[in-house]
């Protein structure tokens, strides 16, 4: 695919932050409703006297809905448009969240969290889409990122309000705050502009023009996305081709691995390991919990500065190390609570900053980066979509089994379990990740088209140079 030089036109920059600003509070749904009902269990379990299953099914049946609206999103999207769908998702996640405050049996809080999980699924594939659609390529990197802190301020937001409803223990209240997010990005998606992409599809080129006009975007724009707009979306008959194995294994490896190393469960889980931790009242395990946030903010802002800078093989063999041993300080600190509880939480709080300091600095967002450099552009979205699909099971089945894991386990057992997932993680990330950065999409297409080996595709004429930290 052929790129625009800028030189070419005068961006709107006021115009296309406000829309990817806009687009991007579809990240705030996740955020908020992990950080709410992280806090809402702890008084839900008493309401509906809850079996650590059935608490998993709470929190777990958000993953659920999560996961068909990843599977949908793309075609209703492209049926539908972009615009509308984001409209859509902001009433059903409202719908979702109200539904789930007002629920008298298990069986409707569950399902409306299965209701709002469907919006986020469909904003986690529409969002990214959108973005890409309206952001010239210079400028996308950095406004996707904007979604990923999107999703930390939404964790921020909802623990100041969790620990304040905390005091009066009305997890409905908590819950019924998930209307403010949805109302917002439903007012403000009024005034955006439909895809030019989706319109150009659907043979509307005259509104195309009109908004790549208002972005700054000459009529060379226009021509571009013509051209290109046949690459810009693959057949799903590709992602079976033979030829593409190795991406999928590297791909979908890390995807599974970034889940079952436990990341779920310091965000959906995070107040209730501190109380598991001794924490007497659930308003300072909150308050705990908020404190966290503050610090996930800051490591996903400092992603956004370094994270492109580096090679990929290095940022995730030292942060999957990182995380390793940031697994192995929560299962000592749970192992002493006992016996030495004041060195106990020393470990415990040291464990999870550590983690979420190598999460948002590797794996978190290196994984998405991956999936992009990877795939030829073709096939590009698809793999996107499908890896981003896997990534909402494995949440799923990590975060329902959980409180089940650490009744046989204990909580110290469950974290060793973690720990021996992020050594595998780096023993799979030194064997069979490629190094990716600067490398072009067709260097990596004619390696995978000629059968090279997954760890052999980043290296120009399929040479093995690869050493520890990359090539």
């Amino acid at each position: 695919m052929t790129t625009l030089a800028s030189s070419t036109y005068v961006l709107n920059k006021k115009y296309l932050y406000f829309i990817a600003y806009v687009a991007s509070i579809g990240g705030i749904f996740f955020g908020f409703d992990a950080g709410i009902i992280s806090s809402a269990i702890l008084f839900i379990r008493n309401d509906f006297h809850l079996t650590a299953f059935a608490d998993g099914l709470v929190i777990g049946s958000l993953m659920f809905g999560g996961l068909i609206g990843t599977l949908v999103a793309e075609e209703v999207s492209n049926v539908f448009g972009r615009k509308k769908i984001i409209l859509l998702s902001a009433i059903i996640f409202a719908i979702g969240e109200l539904s789930s405050a007002c629920a008298i049996y298990l069986w409707g809080l569950i399902a409306g969290r299965i209701i709002a999980g469907f919006a986020i699924g469909i904003l986690s594939i529409i969002t990214p889409f959108y973005i890409t659609e309206v952001a010239p390529e210079n400028k996308r990197n950095m406004l996707l990122g904007i979604h990923q802190v999107f999703i930390m301020l939404g964790v921020f937001f909802a623990y100041i309000i969790t620990y304040f409803c905390a005091l009066s223990e009305n997890w409905r209240v908590m819950l019924q705050f998930g209307f403010f997010p949805a109302l917002v990005l439903f007012l403000c998606a009024l005034f955006i502009p439909e895809s030019p992409y989706w319109l150009l599809q659907r043979n509307r080129e005259q509104e195309a023009a009109s908004i790549l006009e208002q972005l700054g975007f000459g009529a060379g724009m226009l021509a571009w996305i013509k051209t290109n707009l046949a690459d810009s979306r693959g057949d799903w008959h590709m992602l079976f081709k033979q030829w593409l194995l190795p991406a999928a294994v590297v791909v979908l490896g890390l995807a599974v691995f970034q889940q079952f190393m436990g990341i779920g469960v310091i965000i959906y889980y995070a107040p209730t390991l501190f109380v598991l931790a001794g924490f007497r009242f659930a308003s300072n395990a909150i308050l705990a919990t908020l404190g966290l946030s503050i610090f996930a903010i800051l490591f996903t802002l400092l992603a956004m500065l370094l994270i492109k800078r580096w090679r990929r093989r290095i940022i995730l063999l030292v942060g999957l190390a990182g995380m390793a041993l940031a697994l192995l300080f929560l299962y000592q600190g749970f192992a002493f609570l006992h016996q030495m509880p004041i060195t106990a939480g020393w470990l415990l709080l040291f464990g999870v900053i550590l983690y979420l300091l190598c999460f948002c600095l590797s794996i978190g967002p290196v994984l998405w980066l991956i999936a992009e450099e990877i795939f030829p552009p073709r096939i590009r979205g698809l793999a996107v979509n499908v890896t981003l699909s896997a990534h909402w099971a494995c949440n799923m089945v990590v975060v329902a089994t959980f409180l089940v894991l650490v009744q046989f386990f204990k909580p110290q057992g469950v974290f060793l379990i973690y720990a021996v997932m992020a050594i595998l993680g780096f023993i799979f990330v030194y064997f069979l990740m490629p190094e990716t950065k600067d490398v072009s999409s067709e260097v990596i297409e004619a390696n995978l088209r000629a059968g090279r080996k997954s760890r052999d595709l980043g290296n120009a004429n399929g040479q093995n140079t690869n050493n520890l930290w990359g090539n």
